[in-house]
């Protein structure tokens, strides 16, 4: 799902669904706040929408929850802050958002969305102000990586654990950081390893070992940052984004990212 953003002429609330088995793209109904900066997360089966700039520059704190099996919009709790370009990441069913932009500074902010209690709740703040990082949850840890301080690119990576945080204990750990400043990043996970991708790179983070590796497979396109970013299956899909020159692109690109290998049982 790509969902709002920003098009050619203005900032969008257009939702569009990739069949994957079929290669083509589907328009689904509008989100009713057109909104840019966003990032969005799936928690059961309805995909979770917080905050964002609207058209004029201002941002906002509504919280509009999509169901794709009824191609609906609803409202939810709105935001305590009116907040764009943060980092957004789901752990075991509730939603984590941390950093952003409230228009005047980035921010250090953590914030923890129930959609059981449809209710907000500030946590632990990370120990980085930020904007524009990315997140993503492996190994029983949210992982918060890159970002923008308000003057430069950052290469941190600081992962928060909600277990401990709920426990009264230190919440957040310093890990390796990313081999690369960057910001507008795509970040996911799958199993014990985060992938990094932006610029022409591609980098992959293992938990277990606190590691990176980098894939000297440069990326053979021109969407350097600001575009989305899906893992599905062993596959991640790179949609749209801008190039150097600030251009917006429509391009989707496939990346390979676990490669899976059958081996023959030899019985002697």
């Amino acid at each position: 799902y790509a969902i709002a953003g920003e098009g050619l002429e203005s900032v969008s609330g257009s939702v569009f669904r990739y069949l994957t088995a079929e290669d083509r793209w589907e328009q689904l109904s509008e989100k009713p706040t057109s909104v840019t900066d966003v990032e969005g997360v799936l928690i059961g089966e309805k995909i979770y929408v917080p905050g964002g700039r609207l058209e004029g520059g201002e941002n906002t704190d509504v919280l509009e929850v999509y169901d794709p099996r009824r191609d609906t919009w609803e409202q939810k709790a709105s935001l305590p802050i009116k907040i764009s370009g943060y980092a957004l990441a789901d752990f075991e069913g509730e939603m984590y958002l941390f950093g952003g932009w409230d228009g005047e500074e980035v921010l250090d902010i953590a914030l923890r969305y129930d959609p059981q209690e449809d209710a907000w709740e500030y946590v632990t703040p990370m120990p980085t102000a930020r904007a524009y990082a990315g997140a993503a949850s492996a190994g029983g840890k949210i992982f918060v990586i890159s970002g923008w301080d308000g003057e430069k690119a950052l290469d941190i990576n600081e992962s928060y654990s909600p277990t401990r945080d709920i426990q009264g204990d230190g919440a957040w750990q310093t890990e390796s950081n990313l081999p690369a400043a960057g910001f507008c990043m795509g970040v996911e996970s799958f199993a014990e390893m985060v992938f990094v991708m932006g610029g022409d790179m591609v980098w992959q983070f293992t938990t277990g070992s606190d590691t990176w590796n980098y894939d000297e497979s440069k990326i053979p396109f021109d969407s350097n940052y600001d575009f989305g970013f899906s893992l599905l299956e062993s596959y991640i899909f790179i949609i749209g984004g801008k190039n150097n020159y600030k251009e917006n692109l429509s391009n989707v690109y496939r990346y390979q990212a676990i490669y899976s290998f059958v081996l023959p049982i030899i019985k002697n």
